[in-house]
């Protein structure tokens, strides 16, 4: 079951935002360009798909 809340981590160290969810981690990976950041890659676990 999943929770009510949920904690978005930016990892600055690896360039990414960070979901945890019931032991799952989901990522989206960015680079900053010109004062923006683009998502370059994200990643979701089949388990927290849909």
């Amino acid at each position: 079951m999943m929770s009510d809340t949920s904690d978005v981590r930016n990892n600055k160290k690896e360039g990414r935002y960070e979901l945890a969810i019931e032991g799952e981690l989901a990522i989206a990976v960015y680079d900053r360009r010109d004062g923006a950041l683009v998502f370059t890659h994200t990643q979701v676990p089949e388990a927290l798909e849909g």
